[in-house]
């Protein structure tokens, strides 16, 4: 997991816990009436849940995502190979993955590159690319499939 979104989130979570503990002193010695704890005391654990669920969540992304980064930078790395080697059914399905909404207007083809790829593209180098990998969780979970299914198709069956 991102450390500093792991971080961020430990910290939410003890800050949580010692709310917590704050209120039933309070309760305890008498200083809040009971409805006002119970309903302050739901709250808190209601968002404790909802952040121990982030954590796990982004746990297991986390590894997803390493190996979606791998499949990608290993498709990016090797295009020229793999388009050249591939059949020509192979070849449209690996440029589908990566690019999207071809036109031809003017005898020029037209053309928008995928996510992740157009991030990949505007940097300068592959590191700054998942410098937060975090931050586009849903674009990585999404595309997570049809990269295994291209590595698949188009480099193990050449």
């Amino acid at each position: 997991m991102n450390a500093n979104l792991k971080r961020n989130l430990q910290t939410e979570l003890q800050i949580l816990i010692n709310k917590e503990d704050n209120l039933t002193d309070l309760y305890v010695s008498g200083k809040i009436k009971e409805d006002i704890y119970n309903r302050q005391i739901n709250v808190i654990a209601d968002e404790k849940t909802r952040l121990e669920e982030s954590i796990t969540k982004y746990k297991e992304i986390t590894k997803d995502i390493k190996a979606t980064v791998d499949n990608l930078l290993d498709i990016a790395g090797n295009l020229s190979d793999i388009i050249h080697n591939a059949s020509p059914d192979k070849q449209n399905k690996l440029l589908r993955l990566i690019i999207k909404d071809c036109t031809l207007h003017d005898n020029k083809l037209k053309y928008t590159v995928r996510a992740p790829f157009d991030k990949f593209i505007k940097c300068n180098s592959p590191t700054q690319w998942f410098k937060n990998p975090t931050q586009y969780l849903d674009i990585y979970a999404n595309i997570a499939d049809e990269v295994k299914m291209v590595k698949q198709q188009v480099l193990l069956s050449n």
